[in-house]
């Protein structure tokens, strides 16, 4: 059994990047805390939704280990001197599932599908003009180069590109659409196959034998040794934790995403294999500025010097993790004493400030959900305690996971 957080337990899990699952199986189960929401990469997505799909599907660049951005279906990237022309040089032993050899047309094919929108790409905005940043024109002067140019010098471009909520903007077979241009199923590049998909029950995923991970590749997050250790890989979507665990105790299911809760009484069993692993995934507490109330810095400083980090660390993880209040994580090549240095907890500060602020009384709505295995509502409950302590009047709403993202999603869209 593993036990991994957030969007690394399949992509880390499935390949050779993890010795640790045996070479000689042919068949795994894998739980699923809740379904699908797309197969297409970068639309209608969580996190739980990336953790499966970018195990079929690879981008020109992906994130290394240490949260770096490297090439993948890239074999290099160049960039201009004057930072505005990016050209990617593709891999020439790269194949889809079907298939079919990678070219620079797949790439330019996959873009334009991406900038289309109404294919409603999550991330169209970072590249339209939106907010700021716009790709001017793309090229395939030859079937291995695609070439990019961008209005402006941008540190965050590449990363962009690869970030896993944008799908890794997954380079796909135009097969991957039907004849009338509508959705029909991933045919990527990745080490396994989108096989079979049964909504709300789970879904198949094949390994692809003929995958290559990059040349002289070792285990380096998505852009490493990727090869595919088992034939099958079975996901269920089993979202009570009780019957995650008692699958577990009967060997129907092999690897399964824990409650912290559950680490303890798991690792009693020798039969059981657990691991915690620090990953990038964020669990935060988001402000709607566009309320007046939320836009006002002073009373988003009073509830930041409200806030005890580690009481609601520990909450959330039951004692296994510790704060950051960075959003750098702590393994990333990037994270230095600047980015550990975090917030104070100041209660008197925290009331000073509020009197300060445009807050007269009104209760403030702090909306969680109870999905499995993530700690919004415990941590809701906490917050809302330390708040009430300063004199802010906190109300929770508890709504399903799929309602809230949507909500969100509509909200930081238009």
């Amino acid at each position: 059994m593993k036990h991994l957080p957030g969007a690394t337990l399949l992509a880390v899990l499935l390949s050779g990047a993890t010795a640790t699952v045996a070479t000689a199986a042919t068949r795994i189960v894998v739980a699923l805390p809740a379904d699908i929401r797309s197969s297409s990469p970068g639309v209608n997505r969580d996190d739980n939704t990336d953790s499966v799909m970018l195990n079929v599907v690879e981008g020109l660049v992906g994130y290394g280990e240490g949260g770096d951005v490297k090439p993948l279906l890239a074999k290099s990237v160049e960039t201009s001197a004057d930072g505005l022309t990016y050209t990617f040089r593709l891999r020439s032993d790269v194949r889809f599932h079907n298939g079919d050899k990678l070219s620079a047309a797949d790439v330019l094919w996959s873009w334009n599908r991406y900038m289309d929108p109404k294919t409603e790409w999550r991330c169209l905005a970072e590249f339209d003009g939106r907010n700021d940043l716009k790709v001017l024109k793309v090229e395939t002067p030859d079937p291995l180069t695609f070439v990019m140019r961008i209005n402006r010098r941008s540190a965050l471009f590449l990363d962009t590109l690869a970030r896993t909520d944008c799908g890794m903007t997954a380079i796909l077979s135009k097969a991957s659409v039907k004849p009338d241009g509508t959705w029909d199923r991933p045919i990527g590049t990745g080490p396994f196959e989108f096989s079979d998909w049964k909504r709300g029950r789970g879904l198949t995923l094949s390994r692809f034998a003929g995958y290559k991970s990059p040349e002289g590749a070792k285990a380096d997050g998505y852009v490493g040794l990727k090869a595919p250790n088992v034939d099958v890989v079975q996901l269920q979507v089993i979202p009570d934790p009780a019957t995650v665990k008692l699958g577990m105790a009967s060997k129907s299911v092999d690897i399964a995403q824990l409650l912290s809760s559950d680490v303890v009484e798991v690792k009693n069993d020798p039969s059981l294999v657990t691991t915690s692993e620090s990953d990038s995934s964020k669990h935060a507490l988001l402000f709607q500025t566009k309320d007046p109330l939320m836009a006002d810095v002073k009373f988003r400083r009073a509830v930041a010097a409200a806030l005890d980090y580690r009481q609601l660390v520990d909450v959330a993880s039951d004692g296994l993790s510790k704060p950051n209040n960075s959003a750098v994580f702590e393994r990333s090549v990037y994270s230095d004493a600047v980015q550990r240095k975090g917030f104070k907890t100041d209660l008197n500060q925290a009331k000073a400030l509020l009197k300060e602020s445009s807050y007269r009384g009104q209760t403030v709505k702090l909306i969680a959900n109870k999905r499995s295995p993530m700690p919004s509502f415990q941590v809701a409950l906490v917050t809302q305690a330390m708040l009430q302590a300063i004199g802010i009047k906190v109300e929770i709403e508890v709504l399903e996971w799929a309602t809230q993202l949507d909500r969100y999603t509509r909200a930081t869209t238009r």
